[in-house]
C-alpha cells in the first residue's frame, strides 16, 4: 500500500508475523540488509542500527537525501496513522473529474483523485465524486 506524508509519498507494508519472504522482497531482495525472524518479530537492519518490528508493524521504505538508496524502518500502526494517510491509487495524468489528459491537477486525498483547476473551481465535492465514478465505470 502507499501512505500520503505530507509533502512526500511512501511505500510501506505491513509485517504480519509470517510474511518475511513478502518483506525481503519489499526491501528489495538483499541478503545482506534482509531482516531477521526470531519468532513473530522482525528485526531489522536500518541506518540507525537494528530495529524490531512485531505483528501489525508497517515496514516503512524511506529514500536517503539526494540518493537512489532507501531505508526500511518499522513504524507502529498507531503513528503511521498520526502522520500519514492511505493514499493507495494511480495517477494516470487525467483530471478524475473531467477526464481531461495533461492538465494541471491537484491532489484531493479525501476523494482520492487527482482534479483539475476547473473542476475544482466550477464544481461541489459532491459533484466531482459522481464524475469520478463515472469515469471509473467508463474504463476498461
Amino acid at each position: 500500500m502507499k501512505f500520503r506524508k505530507k509533502p512526500e509519498v511512501v511505500e510501506a507494508m505491513q509485517w504480519n508475523g509470517d510474511n518475511r519472504k513478502g518483506i525481503v522482497a519489499f526491501m528489495g531482495g538483499n541478503p545482506i540488509l534482509s531482516p531477521i525472524q526470531d519468532g513473530d518479530k522482525l528485526h531489522m537492519p536500518t541506518s540507525t542500527g537494528s530495529q524490531v518490528a512485531l505483528p501489525g508493524d508497517w515496514i516503512v521504505k524511506r529514500p536517503y537525501a539526494g540518493s537512489e538508496h532507501f531505508d526500511f524502518v518499522p513504524v507502529r500502526p498507531s503513528d503511521l496513522l498520526k502522520h500519514c494517510e492511505c493514499f493507495d491509487f494511480e495517477f494516470d495524468g487525467t483530471c478524475g473529474c473531467c477526464g481531461f489528459k495533461d492538465v494541471p491537477v491537484k491532489l484531493m486525498p479525501k476523494e482520492k483523485a487527482y482534479i483539475c483547476n476547473v473542476c475544482l473551481v466550477e464544481k461541489t465535492p459532491q459533484q466531482r465524486m459522481v464524475k469520478y465514478r463515472e469515469n471509473l465505470e467508463a474504463k476498461p
